[in-house]
């Protein structure tokens, strides 16, 4: 489903009933709030979630991961989302592409994340994430992916 580029307001719970959806399209839009937290348990099939370019606030739901383990690409870039990075996310082993730039997250990168052998591109540029933790993710990440392509890293 792609609802992208609207200008929808509030918060999107309701389509959270959509059992089968594979691919959510909700970015840039006016979508406020925090993200449902019934999110991962009720949309267990998307592969794809893009909820980049809105409004939303508060925390990432610390299960995020614990129901979306078919998920390839996470994007919530661009929203106002504080706190840590759930340690659920590594939970997401399809995981290819993860951007949580532009918001106001701190804290350490979770060590769970590197286990995500398919992560190509990470990317948590402009938040509060402490930078002395991640040069040392980066680097224990490359060598666990020895004589893997690496993909795009920003931070």
């Amino acid at each position: 489903m792609d609802l992208s580029t609207n200008e929808f307001k509030g918060n999107f719970a309701a389509i959270c009933q959509l059992q089968e959806l594979t691919i959510l399209r909700l970015h840039t839009n006016k979508f406020s709030g925090k993200i449902p937290p019934i999110l991962g348990s009720s949309l267990k099939r998307l592969v794809e979630l893009e909820l980049y370019n809105n409004a939303f606030s508060g925390s990432i739901p610390a299960d995020i991961g614990s129901g979306l383990k078919s998920l390839e690409k996470l994007d919530l870039s661009y929203n106002s989302l504080v706190g840590e990075i759930p340690k659920s996310i590594a939970k997401m082993k399809k995981l290819t592409r993860l951007c949580l730039n532009n918001n106001r997250l701190s804290g350490n990168i979770p060590d769970e994340i590197v286990g995500l052998k398919k992560l190509r591109e990470l990317n948590i540029q402009k938040n509060k994430i402490k930078k002395k933790d991640v040069s040392r993710r980066i680097l224990e990440f490359k060598e666990e992916v020895e004589g893997k392509e690496l993909g795009s890293w920003k931070w």
